[in-house]
């Protein structure tokens, strides 16, 4: 089911889509040694999402669990074994989301390697200004077809003035307070804004998980802005097959309208017109 554009300049609704956020693999797993921050995985799609939820657009769910790239270093072009693409559509359903956000940790090396054996480097008992990189790629996909809707790399330097055998972990207390998690953070909210701005014009789309003659009951309630006598369009979803045998996805008008008539916090119930 779904709602017209809503980027209308009229009064129309604006109904919280829902993404779900799944775990960030980190290309060079080694750079995570300096400062121990080998739950940079998880952690950090799971501040992204707590920072889309902040901006009130999106309801996101974290997946952190979910590493959907075999090949990291090629992502987001990437097959599984069998030679078919990411299986999207089916963690959009497992979910229960319209939208799939993933991404790859790139680089958080330090700028400038440090060699112990150069007489001019300064050992850690004096002050070093050290400088890090934070480098990740974030991909949006639209739930329903797999297909990618946005791509951005964010590219920041932070200072790390952190000793290097210190284990402070990332998203701990020690790392939002020195400059370099300051850079992540602020890195997160550019991405949490853009996130927003990319779907707010998307159409709002619910699946119908039952059907009792003209009644209808969709999967998205008061939660997501729903109210009664809201009217909604049904689609019918097709797979179809490219020259390559690649599944596609397509959604279809059925031309049949749905009006609300009961609204509860995570789903609706509504009737459905030709």
């Amino acid at each position: 089911m779904t709602a017209d554009s809503q980027c209308s300049t009229g009064p129309t609704r604006y109904y919280k889509k829902t993404v779900g956020v799944t775990g960030f693999e980190l290309q060079v797993p080694q750079q995570a040694a300096l400062g121990e921050l080998s739950n940079i995985s998880r952690e950090l799609p799971k501040n992204l999402a707590d920072e889309i939820n902040r901006q009130g657009y999106l309801k996101a769910l974290t997946a952190t669990n979910i590493a959907i790239y075999p090949d990291v270093i090629n992502a987001p072009s990437s097959t599984n074994a069998d030679g078919s693409l990411t299986n999207l559509t089916r963690i959009s359903e497992q979910l229960g989301v319209q939208y799939i956000i993933s991404g790859v940790i790139r680089d958080i090396s330090e700028v400038y390697l440090r060699h112990p054996n150069d007489k001019n480097a300064k050992d850690d008992s004096e002050e070093i200004d050290k400088e890090r990189n934070f480098v990740v790629d974030i991909y949006i996909y639209d739930g329903f077809s797999g297909a990618l809707l946005f791509e951005h790399r964010y590219n920041e330097i932070g200072n790390w003035d952190i000793s290097d055998h210190a284990r402070i972990g990332f998203g701990s207390a020690k790392f939002w307070s020195v400059h370099y998690g300051k850079v992540v953070q602020q890195a997160l909210k550019e991405s949490a804004l853009d996130a927003s701005e990319q779907l707010r014009c998307q159409p709002f789309i619910a699946n119908i998980f039952r059907t009792e003659g003209n009644r209808i009951h969709i999967s998205a309630g008061s939660i997501a802005g729903i109210k009664q006598g809201d009217k909604f369009n049904i689609y019918r979803r097709y797979e179809v097959f490219n020259q390559l045998q690649s599944t596609q996805t397509q959604l279809n008008n059925a031309n049949i309208s749905v009006t609300i008539k009961q609204v509860q916090p995570n789903f609706s119930v509504g009737e459905a017109r030709c």
